[in-house]
């Protein structure tokens, strides 16, 4: 009977150790709205990011009434901005032919780069004038074609003398074609403007906990997963001092860090690259020192992105954040097709209270491979380092069944 008791006790525990999860938790944090749109708009921090999914499925914002409000999330702003590119003119002369007077100028080139431009910009010598000139073109400064016709003029405060082409030209000459004898241009400016739009993504930065530990002629430095959990690292800085060259590795990227004078001045490179997402795992950064000694590391600050989440809160009086709940599939709101006009309108940003936390009967999520980062190994359907984990439990419980039933045999039992 007692061999019975001790096996049900055996598998009990083997049971409880292998096929546990870690226990969720449900997270409600009241949003604190502000100002008077229509829509309002919250930061999804390193708070958030660590304990949500990692495809933020898990995400709602209720109201007071438990409903649920269509959202989207974004992580960046698209603007547009101009850029513009001048080229130099060299004035060759003038000449007078059938009551027209033509002015010639030649554009300077840029080193390594063709002459182009879809407007030019006059300077002149005197004011007081207003005329239609007409513009034309030469790649050799002979043969001429037409480019286009403008009206321009100088007079009082008000002036406009700016010839627009209306598509690009790559003329290497230009030639200025006036009638009514009272212009007196001085030089030319070829400008290319050119309208590009450019991505601001959202980063924010932190000194997170971590340990270091000195192996083998290296540096560890070890920041726990809860700190880093499915955050994006676009860099790692390190506060040092001294005078160094290192290299140093993290996630599968490495680089190079130094510290030195040269010629009275200090050139440092404190910081390494990442850009990439962090899994469930630890982050290891490993500085290579050789045979000099460790560096001494004071502080390490990580620069991460964010996202930010925008709402309707016209339909309720209190809202709140929610999530934990992996077990939820993504929602799909309609509001994320018309995201930009919203964001064009305008939105009040808002802040999260106090988030209360409350556990959850439904288990942790699996931990899974982020689209950024090396993809998890696995044995048995979870990850390596748990199997091997389990097994190795096993294994010793059998070995003190071994040992508890020998003892048994040797003593005797009821």
């Amino acid at each position: 009977m007692t061999k019975v008791k001790l096996l049900f006790i055996f598998y009990f525990c083997t049971a409880f150790f292998v096929f546990s999860e870690e226990a969720a938790i449900h997270y409600s944090g009241e949003i604190i709205l502000t100002g008077e749109k229509d829509y309002k708009e919250i930061i999804l921090d390193r708070d958030v990011i660590t304990r949500a999914a990692y495809d933020f499925r898990d995400i709602r914002i209720v109201n007071e009434e438990g409903n649920p409000v269509p959202y989207f999330i974004y992580n960046s702003l698209t603007y547009e901005k101009i850029l513009d590119t001048f080229f130099g003119s060299e004035y060759l002369g003038s000449f007078i032919k059938d009551g027209d007077e033509y002015f010639d100028f030649k554009i300077l080139k840029k080193e390594h780069s063709d002459v182009y431009g879809n407007h030019l910009e006059i300077t002149t010598l005197n004011s007081g004038f207003a005329e239609t000139v007409a513009l034309l073109g030469s790649h050799d400064g002979n043969n001429w074609v037409p480019v286009t016709e403008a009206f321009i003029y100088d007079v009082r405060t008000f002036s406009q003398k700016t010839i627009p082409f209306g598509r690009t030209e790559k003329y290497s000459y230009y030639r200025i074609k006036a009638a009514e004898h009272t212009l007196q241009p001085d030089s030319l400016k070829l400008i290319y403007t050119e309208m590009i739009q450019d991505r601001q993504l959202f980063t924010r930065e932190f000194h997170p906990a971590f340990e270091i530990e000195e192996k083998d002629q290296n540096t560890l430095i070890t920041i726990p997963k809860n700190e880093i959990r499915y955050l994006h690292i676009d860099s790692i800085q390190f506060e040092t001092g001294g005078t160094f060259q290192r290299e140093v590795a993290a996630s599968y990227k490495r680089d190079e860090i130094y510290r030195f004078p040269f010629r009275g001045e200090l050139l440092e490179k404190n910081y390494i690259i990442l850009d990439r997402r962090s899994s469930d795992n630890d982050l290891v950064i490993t500085i290579f020192n050789g045979d000099d000694r460790p560096l001494e590391v004071k502080n390490v600050t990580l620069f991460y992105r964010f996202q930010k989440l925008v709402f309707n809160a016209g339909e309720g009086n209190s809202f709140f954040l929610e999530y934990g709940d992996y077990s939820l599939t993504k929602p799909d709101y309609d509001i994320r097709n018309y995201g930009e006009y919203i964001l064009r309108e305008g939105v009040d940003p808002c802040t999260i209270g106090h988030t209360k936390e409350t556990p959850s009967s439904k288990p942790r999520e699996t931990p899974v491979a982020s689209p950024d980062s090396k993809p998890q190994e696995t044995l048995a359907g979870m990850p390596i380092e748990k199997f091997f984990m389990n097994v190795s439990i096993v294994l010793a419980a059998l070995i003190l069944l071994i040992v508890i039933i020998a003892g048994l045999k040797k003593h005797g039992s009821p």
